[in-house]
């Protein structure tokens, strides 16, 4: 299974380090990408399209994915799922 981490506001991908640690010590692929800005001043929108854009940077358009959100990462990840068709390769959604 593959996993995408996203994190909150004022935190990057590195903040997640301990869950990506645990999650691939038993067996998952974790991708804890940073956004930008990490501070929200661009919105949740321009968050999400992101989000998405380094999702498909890093893995092959037809693998599924699974997402765990993080505080506004939950909120990032839900725009991406609902309006840029992320429901489309994602497994599940936890946040």
């Amino acid at each position: 299974m593959k996993i995408v981490l996203v994190h909150g506001i004022f935190n990057t991908g590195h903040v997640l380090f301990w869950m990506k640690w645990i999650l691939e010590k038993n067996g998952y692929e974790c991708f804890a990408p940073n956004l930008w800005p990490f501070d929200g001043r661009k919105g949740i929108e321009y968050a999400a399209e992101d989000l998405k854009k380094k999702i498909g940077q890093h893995f092959e358009p037809n693998e599924e994915i699974s997402i765990i959100g993080f505080s506004m990462g939950g909120i990032v990840a839900r725009y991406y799922l609902q309006n840029l068709d992320g429901y489309q390769r994602a497994v599940n959604f936890f946040r």
